[in-house]
């Protein structure tokens, strides 16, 4: 089986990172390229460049890639009802554009893929392919709906037709949740679903209410791709996630899952996750982990 890899990029420092911690000699069993995401409607106008530079330094020589201009994407494929989240208004980076990934990938009306995405702030400790699957998976989440927010839950189950459920809308929501950091798509990964139902999602009327103010703004990619998980069958993966950085990094920290999503939201903790990640590095090297 062959998959793409979609790794969605908002500092060129993360990416030399990942890079990095890829093997050096052995190639990633199926992987055929690796696509570098960026956004040039937000992104400096030398971002692309910036990417290429480091894939052209730090990349192993197994790895082919390129990069992929997500705002391109937009005018096609972002309903109009989430063209406010697609850029806020705020310094943090846009998070709509994980809603186009899937588009990266489209080859026919069927089924596309499959593919791999992770967030910058991820890294790949060792081969993922024992994770891939044909269907589809998404890193467990944690943004759950409070019994508070279950109206919202109620209405995202009515948009993707979810009726009669034994269970209670927010409870079957907060079993599933996904995080959108790190999902797979497998070969039976239909383009044109993930199309219908964005639409379909665009139009809840608690989406059109939101302001940049409110909180719920900053979990519409994971509501998203929670409600897609349980209509296609998706399953939650736990992954390794860091919020607050460890003192040191040692390689069994990073021998137990495939993935390490250092997902912390403060400038600092992540500038310390990235230090301790470089001094790794430096004292055990890219292959002690594995």
């Amino acid at each position: 089986m062959k998959y793409d890899w979609l790794y969605l990029c908002n500092d060129p420092a993360k990416l030399r990172l990942t890079l990095e911690f890829l093997p050096s000699l052995k190639p990633y069993e199926g992987l055929d390229h690796l696509y570098v995401g960026y956004c040039s409607h937000m992104d400096p106008a030398d971002r692309q460049q910036e990417l290429i530079k480091t894939l052209k330094w730090h990349a192993p020589g197994w790895l082919k890639f390129g990069t992929i201009d997500l705002s391109e994407k937009k005018g096609d494929e972002l309903p109009g009802g989430l063209y406010g989240y697609w850029s806020t208004g705020k310094t943090r980076w846009s998070l709509a554009m994980k809603l186009l990934v899937p588009f990266c990938f489209e080859k026919d009306s069927l089924y596309d893929g499959p593919f791999l995405y992770t967030d910058d702030d991820v890294i790949v400790t060792r081969d993922p392919i024992a994770l891939l699957g044909v269907v589809g998976w998404g890193s467990k989440g944690s943004f759950r709906f409070p019994f508070t927010k279950r109206g919202i839950a109620d209405e995202l189950f009515a948009a993707f037709h979810q009726y009669g459920l034994s269970e209670r809308p927010y409870e079957k929501y907060n079993a599933h949740a996904l995080d959108a950091g790190v999902f797979w798509s497998g070969t039976e990964f239909s383009v044109s679903d993930w199309r219908r139902w964005l639409r379909q999602f665009a139009a809840c009327d608690y989406i059109k209410k939101l302001t940049t103010n409110n909180l719920e703004l900053r979990c519409l990619d994971q509501r998203f791709l929670t409600m897609f998980g349980i209509v296609s069958g998706w399953r939650q993966e736990t992954i390794t996630n860091g919020f607050a950085p460890p003192r040191a990094i040692t390689p069994p920290m990073l021998a137990r899952r495939p993935f390490l999503h250092y997902k912390t939201s403060s400038k600092l903790s992540k500038a310390r996750w990235m230090s301790a990640l470089e001094t790794y590095l430096i004292a055990y090297g890219r292959e002690a982990h594995r």
